[in-house]
């Protein structure tokens, strides 16, 4: 009787030790696929936090960009400016056409117009140079005449 009961006793060990085991093992399976996802989110977080960090640098760099081309669009206009009021100081001198042309159409004998085979005045030959020199990159230039 005692080999009986110590059989008993044995096998409900080994039960209840197989029992453990299984959930043991079923716990441990758990929680190595919770580390394993784990692992996954911070891996993408990590990526994450770089692309973020790329965007906020590109972000800077287009708002540097941004501002220096509305600092440069500033300055070309400013000089634009200045170059169309000298050209709207430039005197005028009005020559008569050839023919006088019939005024009862309503034309008149006014025109503004550059003999093509004259000189041009001085101011306007002066301030033609310096507009070709600084879309050429050469302020410094002032001979009047364009450098090649």
């Amino acid at each position: 009787m005692f080999n009986s009961i110590w059989l008993y006793a044995v096998a409900a060990l080994l039960a209840t030790t197989l029992l453990f085991g299984g959930l043991l093992y079923r716990e441990i399976g758990k929680t190595a696929e919770a580390e394993q996802a784990l692992a996954t989110v911070i891996d993408a977080n990590t990526s994450l936090q770089k692309s973020l960090d790329l965007k906020d640098s590109s972000c800077k760099i287009d708002d540097t960009i941004s501002t220096e081309r509305q600092e440069e669009k500033a300055l070309s206009d400013k000089a634009k400016d200045s170059e169309l009021s000298a050209i709207d100081n430039i005197p005028i001198s009005i020559k008569t056409p050839l023919t006088p042309l019939p005024t009862s159409q309503g034309i008149t004998n006014e025109s503004n117009v550059v003999d093509i085979d004259g000189k041009l005045p001085e101011s306007l030959r002066l301030l033609l140079s310096q507009s070709y020199n600084r879309a050429k990159g050469r302020v410094s230039d002032t001979a009047g005449q364009p450098s090649n």
